[in-house]
């Protein structure tokens, strides 16, 4: 993510956890309320702690400070995949007002455990095909958010492969089953009717760790045409 959209994404962030519905009770500004924010990758991830920094600029600049009247949970689920519903179930059960989503997987995860508490999503896959809203437009229910993955990006993805790569005929994409909802069927289902469209034969890749994704690649390799995308 360029440094650009990573501030449109943290300002984007802060303001719908703010908007929506802390706002209604802004007058309230002498009560503490609490988010909890359910971050989609390692609390070692380079890009955690800037990231959170400009979440926390976003909210003060709209009036929410930290220790004063409000109070954010930070969770890192990426480092406890295994143990992502129960962390979904303690962060309802802690009584946050709010729960901040980044991944499609933790947005799934905290709807198992609530349908009360408001969810404000980012960086999640086709938020109207997973069922977390009804439209982009009007969502309904407890959850709101914002994102630019949808399902046919899958497509896309594979005819920007064949640019590159003219002469590929056996494209896979790579995922993360534990982590991609329904297996990453949203992009799946898109990147195969497009390879089968382009006459190609796809391949559905899914890895669970660093160390498989390189034997996964190293496994194409070895095919005339492979290719994959991550």
């Amino acid at each position: 993510m360029s440094d650009m959209r990573q501030r449109e994404f943290i300002t984007l962030l802060g303001s719908a956890a703010v908007a929506w519905p802390l706002a209604a009770s802004a007058q309230q500004l002498d009560r503490v309320r609490q988010i909890s924010v359910l971050m989609g990758v390692s609390a070692s991830d380079s890009d955690a702690r800037p990231r959170i920094a400009a979440f926390e600029q976003t909210l003060q600049d709209l009036g929410w400070i930290s220790s004063r009247n409000i109070r954010i949970d930070y969770r890192w689920p990426a480092e406890e995949v295994e143990q992502l519903q129960k962390l979904a179930k303690d962060v309802v059960a802690s009584g946050s007002e709010i729960v901040v989503a980044t991944g499609t997987a933790w947005v799934q995860a905290v709807l198992r455990e609530t349908s009360t508490t408001p969810i404000v999503f980012v960086l999640v896959s086709d938020p109207v095909e997973n069922g977390f809203v009804a439209s982009l437009s009007q969502p309904g229910g407890n959850v709101t958010g914002f994102s630019d993955l949808v399902g046919s990006i899958g497509g896309k993805w594979l005819q920007t492969l064949r640019e590159l790569a003219p002469r590929l005929n056996r494209p896979a994409m790579l995922f993360n089953p534990r982590t991609a909802a329904g297996h990453g069927s949203n992009f799946l289902h898109s990147f195969e009717g497009a390879a089968r469209s382009f006459g190609l034969t796809p391949i559905a890749g899914p890895v669970r760790s660093a160390a498989d994704i390189d034997v996964a690649i190293s496994a194409l390799g070895y095919e005339p045409g492979g290719g994959a995308l991550s």
